[in-house]
């Protein structure tokens, strides 16, 4: 599983150039030696390993690498807003760690959920996720970090 954060691209008009909007992509892996040997790799050898995520990974992944992200990112003091699908794990609108950080050193973020079915709020999988779809069908690969 991975968290993205996007925006929306940006013409900043004080740099003469456009912001991509791209924030960041934080897997939730971790690192493990394989036990055995297979066709595909040898004993020992790395591997990723996903796990599952609860509201408190998920919350602390929010608070301590994603909002810290945005604020090193963003290009202007405007209102941003948070928006996340109604996955189980997603934090309460009203969750005090991430309004904390949310809120840190004057800026100005809120937490909002996407409506349920909403394809035009959901701009990850109608563009993001199918961009990469596309560029992975064109190369294959035997592992993740391929």
């Amino acid at each position: 599983m991975f968290l993205v954060a996007i925006a929306r691209p940006q013409w900043l008009s004080e740099q003469n150039t456009v912001w991509d909007g791209k924030i960041g992509t934080w897997p939730f892996v971790v690192y493990e030696l394989a036990q055995r040997k297979s066709k595909n790799r040898a004993a020992g050898t790395l591997e990723h390993k996903t796990y599952t995520v609860d509201r408190d990974i998920y919350r602390a992944c929010l608070a301590h690498s994603v909002i810290p992200e945005i604020k090193r990112l963003w290009p202007s003091g405007k209102r941003v807003h948070l928006q996340q699908d109604n996955a189980r794990p997603h934090v309460l609108l009203d969750d005090v760690a991430v309004m904390t950080a949310c809120t840190d050193k004057g800026w100005d973020m809120a937490l909002t959920v996407q409506p349920a079915y909403s394809p035009d709020c959901n701009v990850l999988d109608l563009g993001f996720f199918a961009s990469l779809q596309t560029l992975q069908h064109r190369k294959n690969s035997r592992t993740i970090d391929e």
